[in-house]
């Protein structure tokens, strides 16, 4: 295999998990919301903040913890993308 057909391959990979990531975490805070989880980012934007009201049960705060641990840099972005879009509808 040629160097460029190789880094043509890596690309096309690299998008496609790219993709999946997005996908993933647009699920993640979906199913979130869907069961009144609100996932918010702090003040300095390091930290992602899990308010879940008490009938949802623990076992589900805690999936919700460890996938929300796991794509946290991905759903600061997607989560302070949201917020400066209601910003900017708010504004308008």
């Amino acid at each position: 295999m040629t160097r460029p057909a190789r880094h043509r391959i890596l690309e096309r990979r690299k998008r496609d998990v790219e993709a999946n990531t997005a996908l993933v975490v647009r699920a993640i805070l979906n199913a979130a919301r869907k069961r009144g989880i609100d996932v918010g980012v702090s003040a300095d934007g390091a930290d992602l903040i899990l308010s879940a009201p008490l009938r949802v049960p623990r076992e589900t705060c805690r999936w919700f913890e460890h996938w929300i641990d796991q794509f946290k840099d991905e759903l600061i972005g997607v989560i302070q993308a949201e917020n400066a879009d209601k910003q900017n509808a708010e504004v308008m």
